[in-house]
């Protein structure tokens, strides 16, 4: 038996119909068939059919043998293929629980800190400036004064290393984030989650995300919240009532697939996105 290559095939539930095949998974995506009957079902195929028409493949439209995996989708508007199962997608597929949402945030967190333990020791003044403040804020302590440096006293030539080190942070964020999200549909700490991004209700879809959620996703997640951070530390006259909105912001965010049907963030409102976990 051997494994299909991505495209069209007869569909088992219906011989007027065509099912996408995306190399690895059925799709939603189905079609009129150019053909019908192109690809006559076994017996045996044809026998389950009455209760589960994808529990058997046996043919491709050239006739020849082939191994695909059950289609899980929803054979019926009424009746998904998950039902009971907690919240799924149009197409049946289980969405992603918060807790998940917040172990996979953990993981890419954690992954990404390992990944600064190379560029951080690069920054000018960095560590040379952390080093003496931290001298002298235990000698302070020590002395019983009470009174602590400050981080971004001149002295120490902090502000613009601090700076330096969050736009690199910045910046490898979203590029890992959109080359994941891009190629594989989820980032690695999503993927050890058993976690996917997916299009609004196509859970079945390819396992990538075009580029306008994807923009979407990092700007709302990433970028938005970041930027009103880093005003907060400018002289400019509403600093602190953007530091403000920046936190109200990035905690209804994360807090707000908690409660909503579609078990969506802010973000995933704004980019039409949806998070699954197809394993639970």
């Amino acid at each position: 038996m051997t494994q299909p290559q991505p495209g069209w095939y007869p569909d088992p539930a219906d011989a007027a119909r065509q099912r996408y095949w995306a190399g690895d998974a059925w799709t939603a995506e189905t079609r009129t068939s150019a053909s019908a009957g192109a690809a006559p079902a076994t017996a045996s195929a044809a026998s389950t059919a009455s209760t589960d028409p994808y529990a058997r493949y046996a043919q491709n439209a050239t006739g020849s043998a082939m191994s695909m995996p059950v289609y899980r989708g929803s054979t019926s508007l009424d009746a998904p293929a998950y039902a009971g199962t907690g919240p799924v997608t149009a197409d049946g597929v289980p969405l992603a629980g918060w807790w998940w949402r917040v172990l996979a945030t953990i993981l890419d967190s954690l992954l990404l800190g390992i990944v600064a333990i190379a560029y951080v020791p690069l920054i000018p003044n960095l560590m040379s400036g952390l080093q003496a403040y931290m001298q002298d804020a235990m000698n302070a302590a020590t002395s019983g004064s009470g009174v602590l440096p400050l981080i971004t006293d001149p002295q120490y030539h902090l502000q613009s290393a601090l700076l330096t080190m969050s736009l690199i942070e910045l910046a490898v964020s979203c590029v890992y984030v959109a080359l994941m999200l891009a190629l594989a549909g989820a980032t690695l700490g999503q993927m050890a989650c058993g976690l996917r991004v997916v299009p609004v209700d196509v859970g079945l879809g390819p396992r990538r995300l075009p580029a306008y959620p994807v923009l979407m996703r990092i700007v709302f997640y990433t970028l938005l919240p970041t930027a009103l951070s880093l005003a907060s530390e400018t002289s400019f006259a509403f600093a602190g009532m953007l530091a403000t909105v920046g936190l109200l912001y990035t905690v209804l965010n994360v807090l707000w697939a908690a409660w909503d049907p579609k078990r969506q963030c802010i973000h995933d409102k704004i980019a039409r996105t949806q998070m699954v976990r197809p394993a639970g």
